[in-house]
């Protein structure tokens, strides 16, 4: 049958499975734009049913995004979307795109051939192919196989889950406080859609404020759009951007994740959207702050895979909010189940590794930490060819990025294969005494190698004229130090670690990076390394991990827009010429620190601040108390006389102890008591904002509490 003919007969079958394919045309820019055409015109295709994502020139008049702005196509729905390659290609924004495509749609694909031959396009050649393509008007094509397209819309069986996940949802307002709910649900599973209909459905009934967070507002078009659709007796009398009012009085507010993890919110219930997307201290902050609270997921999805949050967050709920709730959405709403182009996203970028990765099919060989053997822990590079060629290691290496980071998109997969720069390690454990067909993954590095500028090039930084693509540490570091030494030397900067988690908590991850170390130290190394770099959003966690090997050289100003913590900078050492500008940018990072606390910190977290004052390997005296903070310890002085004093001594105390320790926590060491110094002496917080937050009676209260606290230290 003729080209379009057989586009036609595959729309029909489409459309009776409620599936979607994908085509190539494999045509030049005339004969691709006439059957596309001519294609929508027989299918009676509304044009504004349609997206063209990618290159410069659409061949038919229907809306158009750059390869770019697939994001934009969020809470869309359409019947027929074009990708041409021929202006470059984002993963990221690919598989947004791809979300908008309804049941019974096509995708085609043009202009693949534009993209240069690099890893990442030889990854993406072996999974396009699996796609038929016409490639001339005039060929004879035949059906493609019915057995592709069995089965049938699901919408009355889906209509049943999303009724649930309403309901569910009400509970959560009506019902007991403390009682979180966990939506999880793979992309076109209507689940943010519930939460417009839930937030519509609690409005009409009763005058309340809903706060609905999200990493991005545009993802969440199709809350609103539900919300629009169905508001029943009353009607919204005002619409901004960012809040809705209803005629009887109830908001519907958007308020950005980092600006509602410090700031104080009234709010009925809280809706988190895209909970994955979100780093897990600030979603543990808003369980600890808001009473009432909706997470919803993508478990895979354009955003990043959502399986790190779900083991991760899930577990920290069974131990604090031990009555929450878990509902998952799984027959897909857009789509039918078995979807040919959702499967084919998921295998191609890696978006369901965490599923059934050949290795976790496999009984995990879980040893006891006390007794571990670390000689049988090896770290080797893998080169991108045979990511390339061995799926199922690509896969089993990135399972472990996805579960062990809260953000782990498709662009990840790709900027691995790109870069020449990343290099990637895997961790495998091979014991003698055991015969393993082939060693187990139980880790892997993510490592960038950077620097090696020269003099005109850092000045540049230095004056922010340029910022070279490709290396962060070396800019960030030589611009925020006004040193030379960071960009002028080679370094390398690891951006990912990850452990499987069944053997974490051994010392696993501080044997790898020593591992790591001495590899990049030894003789064979093709040129010299002189320091390793990390960046990060700081939490207590992760500081403590990685103050264990490394210093801390930087703080940001300003929390990190994606992890909604301070990002920091560590490095360490590798060759006595970074000794000496590390020793220097330590005792400056220290210093500068100290000093603006209160001016720039205000609302660090107390367990992270600790974290970060603390040096464990710094010797000092015993604390004791000046005879000024001894006076006021006992009833004399001025809390005003005496706080430059004061000051100095808790961050000298914090240097030696964290009192937000799980051992410390364990003893009941005064936490209580150090939380209101360090709001009141570190931070300088108004005497009112600390007796509202510590429910106590104002100043004279606040100050018994200062001095109780020093007076442990007093003999």
């Amino acid at each position: 049958m003729s080209a379009l003919k057989y586009l036609s007969t595959l729309s029909s079958q489409l459309r009776l499975a409620h599936k979607r394919f994908a085509m190539q045309l494999q045509l030049n820019d005339g004969e691709a734009g006439l059957i596309l055409e001519q294609f929508i015109q027989q299918q009676k295709i509304d044009i504004t049913r349609t997206a063209w994502l990618g290159g410069h020139q659409p061949l038919f008049n229907g809306p158009h995004y750059t390869f770019k702005q697939g994001q934009r196509l969020l809470g869309q729905e359409v019947e027929l979307l074009v990708v041409d390659f021929s202006a470059g290609f984002d993963a990221n924004s690919f598989n947004a795109a791809l979300g908008a495509l309804m049941g019974g749609g096509i995708l085609f694909i043009i202009h693949f051939e534009s993209l240069p031959d690099t890893n990442q396009t030889q990854w993406l050649v072996q999974h396009f192919k699996r796609w038929p393509s016409v490639d001339s008007l005039s060929h004879q094509y035949s059906l493609v196989d019915d057995a592709e397209f069995d089965g049938v819309s699901p919408t009355l069986n889906q209509d049943n889950q999303q009724s649930k996940a309403i309901e569910a949802i009400e509970k959560v307002v009506i019902g007991h406080r403390r009682r979180p709910l966990v939506l999880n649900a793979n992309r076109g599973r209507g689940k943010t859609a519930s939460l417009g209909m839930a937030a519509v459905k609690l409005m009409s009934g009763r005058v309340m404020t809903i706060v609905v967070t999200a990493p991005s507002i545009n993802a969440l078009s199709p809350l609103f759009s539900f919300a629009d659709k169905l508001v029943g007796d009353f009607n919204w009398v005002s619409k901004t951007r960012t809040e809705w009012v209803l005629s009887n009085g109830s908001r519907l507010r958007f308020v950005a994740p980092d600006e509602l993890n410090i700031t104080d919110v009234e709010a009925d219930v809280v809706f988190v959207d895209e909970a994955a997307a979100l780093p897990l201290p600030m979603l543990k902050n808003f369980v600890n702050r808001f009473h009432r609270l909706v997470f919803s997921s993508t478990i895979h999805g354009y955003e990043g895979c959502g399986r790190g949050f779900s083991i991760k967050f899930m577990q920290w709920l069974n131990q604090h909010r031990p009555g929450w709730r878990h509902l998952e959405l799984t027959q897909p709403i857009r789509w039918a189940e078995n979807d040919p182009l959702e499967n084919w996203s998921f295998e191609t970028f890696l978006l369901n590794v965490d599923d059934e990765t050949e290795y976790k099919k496999t009984s995990l060989h879980r040893v006891n930490s006390k007794s571990l053997d670390f000689s049988h822990i090896k770290l080797c590079c893998v080169s991108k060819q045979e990511l390339i060629n061995d799926a199922e290691l690509f896969r089993s290496i990135f399972s472990l990025l996805v579960t062990a980071h809260y953000q782990t998109s498709p662009n990840d997969v790709m900027q691995v294969l790109a870069s020449d720069d990343i290099q990637v390690y895997q961790v495998c454990y091979s014991p003698l005494n055991e015969k393993l067909n082939k060693p187990q993954v139980i880790g892997c590095l993510l490592v960038a190698f950077e620097g090696g500028l020269d003099e005109p090039l850092i000045k540049d930084i230095q004056l922010g004229v340029r910022r070279p693509k490709g290396h962060l540490a070396a800019s960030y570091l030589t611009n925020h130090l006004s040193m030379n030494q960071p960009a002028e030397q080679t370094s390398a900067r690891i951006m990912r670690i990850a452990i499987d988690q069944h053997w974490q908590g051994g010392g696993v991850g501080r044997f790898v990076l020593k591992l790591l170390q001495k590899q990049l130290t030894s003789a064979k190394q093709k040129s010299q390394v002189d320091f390793l770099s990390v960046s990060f959003g700081a939490s207590a966690e992760l500081v403590n991990f990685w103050k264990k090997e490394f210093d801390l050289v930087s703080v940001g100003t300003r929390r990190d827009h994606a992890s909604g913590c301070y990002s920091v900078f560590m490095v360490q050492a590798l060759s006595e010429q970074s000794e000496v500008w590390i020793k220097q940018a330590v005792l400056n990072c220290c210093d500068n620190f100290q000093r603006v606390l209160p001016l720039q910190y205000q609302d660090v977290e107390h367990d992270t601040l600790a974290s970060l004052l603390l040096q464990p390997e710094k010797t000092s005296a015993p604390l004791s108390l000046s005879p000024m903070l001894a006076n006021f310890a006992l009833g004399g002085n001025s809390f005003e006389s005496v706080v430059p004093w004061y000051s100095q001594f808790v961050i000298e105390y914090l240097s030696q102890v964290n009192p937000f320790s799980e051992v410390a926590q364990q003893s009941k060491g005064g936490s209580d008591l150090i939380s209101v110094v360090i709001d009141k002496v570190l931070l300088f917080h108004s005497w009112q904002t600390v007796s509202v937050k510590y429910k106590l009676a104002g100043r004279k209260q606040i100050e018994q509490q200062l001095r109780q606290w020093l007076q442990q230290f007093t003999v």
